[in-house]
């Protein structure tokens, strides 16, 4: 099947699940990203940790499930769980922190570290999402975080489609020692459809917010959705990969298809919290 082909379809199914948990119940959002974060996670210690620390990846798992999951309970019903039971992921952490202590080898050390940045990295950003479709009472409204997604994608889709008409041949690298087919045309052309996807979303009273805070969203989002997928090209880079995993046809690992909202969301997340409007 050709790979435009299957990029559409795997999309499409993408942004199906997406929605549909988003529209539906927060008993639908929370098994699908749930198990998007538990995907990335799998990606992520494949690419990062030896196989042979795969205790201590399950622990590291268990955390950032705990991390979710507790988050998820507080913020959903707040008069009953306590958002100090958030603590407890915090167990199986210090458990592999004192596993270590046996650890002679700087090389395995090293794997240990990237166990904690996954908490950071990939955990942190999946348990804001929680913050941002509950509010203050535990109702669950999906469309602010919703419309995250649809800027990131239609920033993507920007990217991808200018990027590919005017910045292949004799386009200007953004980032070539990183991520060769990056340009700054695709750039350009992302933050075109990230603005206009901006403008729909206000215009439609998915994103109830003054102008100004629009703008400061759509430019958040845009940006450091660029740097998360620098990030995550560093990473394969560094750990000679051309994907993080074959989940999704067309597209790579879930990681892949995440690598933009592990910046993006968490800051604009903190824009939203700070300014008051969720």
């Amino acid at each position: 099947m050709n790979n435009t082909l299957k990029r559409t379809i795997t999309g499409a199914g993408i942004v199906g699940a997406i929605m549909a948990s988003l529209i539906v119940s927060e008993y639908v959002f929370v098994p699908v990203m749930l198990f998007a974060m538990i995907v990335c996670l799998a990606e992520f210690y494949r690419m990062t940790v030896p196989g042979k620390f795969r205790a201590a990846k399950w622990l590291a798992l268990m955390a950032a499930v705990m991390l979710f999951l507790f988050t998820y309970l507080h913020m959903s019903f707040p008069y009953y769980v306590s958002i100090k039971l958030i603590l407890l992921a915090v167990i199986p952490l210090v458990v592999i922190l004192i596993a270590s202590l046996y650890i002679h080898d700087a090389d395995d050390f090293d794997s240990v570290a990237y166990l904690f940045t996954s908490q950071v990295y990939i955990a942190l950003p999946f348990v804001s999402m929680n913050m941002v479709v509950f509010d203050d009472f535990g109702n669950f409204n999906g469309s602010v975080l919703a419309g995250f997604f649809i800027l990131l994608w239609a920033s993507d889709v920007g990217a991808y489609l200018f990027g590919m008409a005017f910045g292949q041949k004799h386009g200007h690298k953004l980032f070539p020692s990183i991520s060769p087919k990056k340009s700054w045309e695709g750039v350009w052309g992302g933050l075109f459809t990230a603005v206009i996807a901006g403008v729909a979303l206000k215009l439609l009273d998915i994103f109830d917010f003054p102008w100004w805070a629009v703008v400061c969203l759509t430019l958040l989002i845009f940006v450091f959705s660029i740097f998360g997928d620098l990030v995550e090209s560093k990473l394969k880079r560094h750990s000679g990969v051309k994907d993080s995993g074959n989940i999704l046809p067309g597209h790579g690992g879930m990681l892949d298809r995440f690598d933009g909202a592990l910046l993006a969301f968490p800051v604009a997340t903190i824009f939203l919290i700070v300014f008051n409007f969720i």
